[in-house]
C-alpha cells in the first residue's frame, strides 16, 4: 500500500475526478498563517494515520 498526503491548496492547481478545478488559496505568509498550516498538516496526518491503523485492524 502506498499513501500521499497533499493539500490542493498548496499546488498551482489541482483537477478532481469531478472535473473541479482548485487553485492556490493560501493567504500572505505570516507567523499566524504558517501555525495555522502546521495544525492542519498534523491534524491531517493524524487522521490518515488512525485510518490507515483501522484498515490494519479490519484485514
Amino acid at each position: 500500500m502506498v499513501v500521499t498526503i497533499d493539500h490542493p491548496h498548496d499546488a498551482s492547481e489541482v483537477e478532481f475526478p469531478d472535473g473541479r478545478v482548485e487553485v492556490p488559496a493560501m493567504p500572505p505568509l505570516t507567523p499566524e498563517v504558517a501555525a495555522r498550516a502546521v495544525a492542519v498538516r498534523v491534524a491531517d496526518t493524524r487522521f490518515v494515520l488512525d485510518q490507515l491503523s483501522i484498515l490494519k485492524r479490519r484485514g
